[in-house]
C-alpha cells in the first residue's frame, strides 16, 4: 500500500513539474512572440523612438483626463479649469519619458528570461517588474509634483509681466445693499487711507456694506501678502479677504473676521491663492455694525514663491493621506492608479502575460488531474 502512495506521490510531483514547465512554456512563447512582433515591425530605432515617445505621451494625457473626469469632474471647470488644463503637457511629457525607458528595460528583462529554463528564476525576472511598477508610482507623484510646479511658475510669471499686484492704480469702490447707507471718504494725496461713515446697517451680514480695489491678478498657488492698519469708533469686527470680482463671487484663499478698537491695529496675512485669476478683488466687509471704520497703509504684494521642496510635501501628505486612510481618499488612490498604470504600461504587460500563462498551465492542470484519478 505505502508503494502505491509513495508511487502516487511521485506521480503527482511529476505532473507538477510537468506543468510548471507548460507554464513557463507558455510564457515564454507569447513573449518570443511578442519580442519576434517586436523586432520585425520595429525598423530603425531613431525613426522609432520619436513615435514611441508619442505613443507614451497621448496615452498620460488621455489617462490623465480619464482620471480628472471620473475622480475629480469639480476641477476642470472654472478658474482651476485652465490650470488642470496647462498640466496636462508636463504630465504626457513626464510619464512618456519614464514609459520609454521603462518599455527598454521590459525588453531587457524578456530578452534574459527567454535563456532560462527554471521557472523560479523566470518568476525573479518578474520581481524587476514589480520594482518598475513601484517606481512607477513614486514617479506619479514627483511628476504631478514637478508639473504643478512648473504651470504655477509659467502663470506666476505670466501675471507678473501682464497685470503685477498693484492697488494702487485702482479706485476703492464703496457698495451698499438691503437699504445700508454709508459714505467714503478718501484723499487723493492718500489713496490707502479710507473713511467708512455708516449711519444705517439694517443687515447683520457683513457683505451688505463694503469697500473694494479690482481688478488683481492672481496666480494659483502664487504666496501673497495682504497688510494694512485699521481702527474704529468703537470696538467692533469687520471681515475681510481676496476673492473673484465677477459671479459667482469665490473667495480665492483668504477670508478673515478680525476685531477693531479705538485704537489703530497692524494687521497682516500671508496667503495662498486658491485659484488663478486676472479679475479678483481685495475687499473689507462692515455690515452689520454702524460704528465707523478707518483703514490706512493698505498694501497687496507677492509673497515669496512655493518651492519645488514645499510642493513635494503636499503630494508626499496625499500620498501618507491616502494608505493610512483609504476610505477617505478614494478618489486618491483611483486617480493615482489609473495615473500608475499609464506610467508602468509595458510592465504591465509583461505581468499580464504572465497571469494568462500561470490560469491556462492552472487550467491544464486540472484537467490533467481529473484524468487521473477519474
Amino acid at each position: 500500500m505505502n508503494q502505491y502512495y509513495n508511487g502516487r506521490s511521485l506521480e503527482m510531483t511529476e505532473v507538477i513539474r510537468g506543468e510548471d514547465r507548460a507554464i513557463l512554456a507558455l510564457w515564454q512563447d507569447s513573449l518570443r512572440r511578442l519580442l519576434v512582433f517586436y523586432e520585425t515591425k520595429r525598423g530603425s530605432l531613431l525613426t522609432f523612438f520619436p513615435k514611441l515617445f508619442l505613443f507614451f505621451i497621448f496615452l498620460n494625457i488621455s489617462c490623465y483626463w480619464l482620471a480628472m473626469f471620473t475622480a475629480f469632474p469639480d476641477l476642470i471647470f472654472g478658474d482651476a479649469g485652465s490650470h488642470y488644463f496647462m498640466v496636462q503637457f508636463p504630465v504626457g511629457f513626464l510619464g512618456a519619458l519614464f514609459d520609454s525607458m521603462s518599455f527598454f528595460i521590459t525588453l531587457f528583462i524578456i530578452r534574459s528570461a527567454l535563456q532560462t529554463q527554471n521557472l523560479l528564476k523566470y518568476i525573479s525576472h518578474l520581481s524587476l517588474d514589480f520594482v518598475i511598477a513601484v517606481l512607477a508610482t513614486l514617479w506619479v507623484v514627483f511628476v504631478f509634483s514637478v508639473s504643478g510646479w512648473i504651470i504655477t511658475l509659467y502663470e506666476v510669471q505670466l501675471l507678473k509681466y501682464t497685470k503685477k499686484p498693484d492697488i494702487s492704480q485702482n479706485k476703492w469702490q464703496l457698495s451698499l445693499f438691503e437699504g445700508s447707507e454709508a459714505f467714503l471718504k478718501s484723499s487723493p494725496e492718500y489713496p490707502e487711507k479710507l473713511r467708512v461713515d455708516i449711519n444705517k446697517a439694517d443687515s447683520d451680514t457683513a457683505w451688505h456694506i463694503y469697500v473694494d480695489k479690482s481688478p488683481i491678478a492672481l496666480a494659483k498657488g502664487q504666496t501673497y501678502i495682504v497688510s494694512f492698519r485699521a481702527r474704529a469708533k468703537s470696538p467692533r469686527s469687520m471681515e475681510y479677504g481676496v476673492g473673484q470680482a465677477h459671479e459667482p463671487w469665490h473667495q480665492l484663499g483668504l477670508y478673515r473676521q478680525i476685531e477693531l478698537s479705538r485704537e489703530w491695529q497692524d494687521f497682516q496675512n500671508e496667503f495662498s491663492a486658491s485659484g488663478t485669476d486676472a479679475n479678483a478683488r481685495l475687499h473689507f466687509d462692515m455690515g452689520g455694525n454702524e460704528n465707523s471704520v478707518e483703514l490706512s497703509d493698505i498694501r497687496f504684494q507677492l509673497g515669496e514663491k512655493k518651492s519645488l521642496v514645499h510642493r513635494n510635501k503636499q503630494y508626499e501628505k496625499l500620498l501618507v493621506d491616502a494608505v493610512n486612510k483609504p476610505t477617505k481618499n478614494k478618489r486618491n488612490i483611483y486617480f493615482g492608479l489609473i495615473m500608475g498604470i499609464s506610467a508602468s504600461f509595458p510592465t504591465c504587460i509583461h505581468i499580464l502575460m504572465f497571469v494568462n500563462s500561470l490560469w491556462h498551465g492552472c487550467v491544464g492542470r486540472k484537467k490533467h488531474f481529473k484524468e487521473v484519478n477519474g
